[in-house]
């Protein structure tokens, strides 16, 4: 009988404080104060990272409708804040992390780019054929990069890019991918011995790099 008090009290509870989160969203948005949204953006991502490795997934869902509310009109400062909060935790509300991705300033973009999880091959692909340079660069130094990413990286991406990601040993790279790049860096030298840095690499570990067990021999 305790247990299931103990049950209605965390109920009540947790829907007081939903509620009470609501209202003073309302508030803060009703005002237009870019003051009060940002100390209520503040408080929210407070909870938010205090709270992250205990929410249900209903939950985390409805921080992210309070976050993309907020997050609409603030200023770089904040949005920076946000993003490298948000950056490292494995569980962040999505559309939040969309939204900071895909900011035209790189500063805001950048941590979510390089260490968020949360992003699919999807989304970071779209983002490497819309966004720029700086953009790209970001995404080639992430922990991880799949061959769809990195197709797009070597199809799009400048000489800083590309020398990047063919560093990076969490890219991998498909027999197509890894064949541009050898077309890239036909005539540059800097991108011919990353490009050979790679090649003999791939010879100890071929399924790493390119998913497969064949490694593409390359003129280069």
């Amino acid at each position: 009988m305790a247990s299931d008090a103990d049950g209605s009290t965390q109920t009540v509870s947790a829907l007081t404080a939903h509620l009470s989160l609501v209202t003073d969203l309302e508030n803060a948005i009703a005002l237009g104060s870019p003051k009060r949204r940002a100390a209520m953006l503040l408080h929210v991502t407070d909870l938010f990272i205090r709270g992250s490795d205990q929410f249900t997934e209903n939950e985390i869902d409805l921080f992210d409708e309070v976050f993309t509310r907020l997050a609409s009109g603030i200023d770089v400062t904040l949005r920076l804040l946000l993003a490298e909060n948000l950056a490292f935790v494995a569980n962040a509300p999505r559309k939040i992390t969309r939204m900071l991705a895909n900011d035209e300033d790189i500063k805001v973009s950048y941590p979510i780019l390089v260490h968020s999880t949360r992003l699919d091959d999807v989304e970071i692909a779209s983002i490497v054929r819309t966004k720029g340079q700086a953009h790209l660069l970001a995404v080639s130094r992430r922990k991880s990069v799949t061959e769809a990413v990195t197709e797009e990286l070597v199809e799009r991406g400048n000489k800083q890019v590309l020398a990047s990601v063919m560093a990076n040993p969490g890219a991998r790279f498909s027999h197509a991918g890894f064949t541009l790049l050898a077309e890239h860096s036909h005539g540059d030298a800097v991108l011919a011995d990353n490009l050979q840095v790679k090649r003999q690499y791939s010879l100890v570990e071929p399924c790493f790099l390119f998913g497969g067990n064949e490694v593409p021999q390359l003129a280069v």
